[in-house]
């Protein structure tokens, strides 16, 4: 699809021709991925705001239920993960494994993106549904040893 590939490569104009003549906002790719999820994972912030503002549903999910927020999260994608709460990314959603972008950002070791997370609302204290780990359990165990500290000062 037309669509999908503009969106991973993150061309802008393209999508915004396709979206003008109606290519849909809903449509999946072969690995079931949306245009807003093609475009946050390649860290597109330009076409991930543009999803968005054409309508794209911000806390739309994959085949795992991972959000975009999370998504972003997970490869430590500070301008994607501003952009996503800007439209109001829900912070405290789960995906199938039971983390949030909060445990994400801190197996990726984004202090930044960590940081931006805390100050729009999640748990330095969210466990894991699965696993049962803190946002810090994830750090320490992925010698982000950085994290810590600049997590607890915040939460």
């Amino acid at each position: 699809m037309a669509i999908s590939l503009a969106a991973r490569r993150g061309h802008r104009e393209i999508v915004s021709l396709l979206v003008t003549n109606r290519a849909s906002l809903k449509a999946r790719d072969d690995d079931k991925l949306t245009p807003l999820i093609l475009a946050t994972i390649g860290s597109h912030a330009d076409c991930t705001g543009y999803f968005l503002r054409a309508g794209s549903r911000v806390d739309a999910t994959d085949i795992r239920d991972c959000t975009p927020l999370i998504l972003a999260s997970e490869s430590g994608y500070f301008e994607v993960v501003k952009v996503l709460l800007s439209f109001k990314a829900d912070v405290g959603i789960s995906c199938k494994s039971r983390a949030q972008a909060i445990h994400t950002a801190a197996k990726a070791g984004s202090l930044n993106v960590g940081e931006l997370l805390i100050s729009r609302g999640a748990s330095i204290n969210a466990v894991s549904e699965v696993s049962y780990e803190t946002p810090l359990y994830f750090a320490l165990d992925r010698s982000h040893h950085h994290l810590p500290g600049g997590f607890s000062s915040k939460g």
